[in-house]
C-alpha cells in the first residue's frame, strides 16, 4: 500500500505538468476538511504557514482546490486521504491561480513531509 501511496504521489507531480512559477507554497502542515464536490472539484485546509498567495485566494487562506478529473487529481487526492487518516504533515505548492474554483488557489503538487 505505502509503495502505492509513494507511485500516486509522484504520478501527481510529474502528470501535472503544471508550473509553480510565482505561485504560494505552504511549509509542512496536517490537512483538514476534506471536500469533494459532485463536479470532482476537491477542496481542503491546510495547516502550514504559506507564503505568496495570489489575490484570487484571499477570502480563503488557508484553503487550496484541485479537480479529480484527471489521473493526477486522483493521485493527490489518494495521497491527502492517507496523510489527513495518518496525521501527516503535508507540503502543498500551487499554481498560482484559481482555475479549479474562482476564490481557491489551485494546487500545482503536494508531498507528505514526513
Amino acid at each position: 500500500m505505502r509503495k502505492l501511496l509513494a507511485a500516486l504521489a509522484a504520478a501527481a507531480i510529474f502528470v501535472s505538468g503544471a508550473s509553480t512559477a510565482q505561485a504560494s507554497v505552504a511549509q509542512a502542515g496536517t490537512v483538514y476538511k476534506i471536500t469533494i464536490t459532485d463536479t470532482g472539484v476537491v477542496y481542503f485546509w491546510q495547516r502550514g504557514t504559506r507564503d505568496a498567495q495570489p489575490s484570487c485566494s484571499a477570502s480563503f487562506p488557508g484553503r487550496w482546490a484541485f479537480s479529480t478529473n484527471t489521473l493526477s487529481g486522483q493521485a493527490m487526492l489518494a495521497l491527502l486521504l492517507s496523510a489527513n487518516a495518518s496525521a501527516k504533515p503535508v507540503v502543498v505548492a500551487g499554481k498560482g491561480v484559481c482555475d479549479v474554483a474562482g476564490d481557491t488557489e489551485s494546487v500545482s503538487y503536494a508531498y507528505i513531509d514526513d
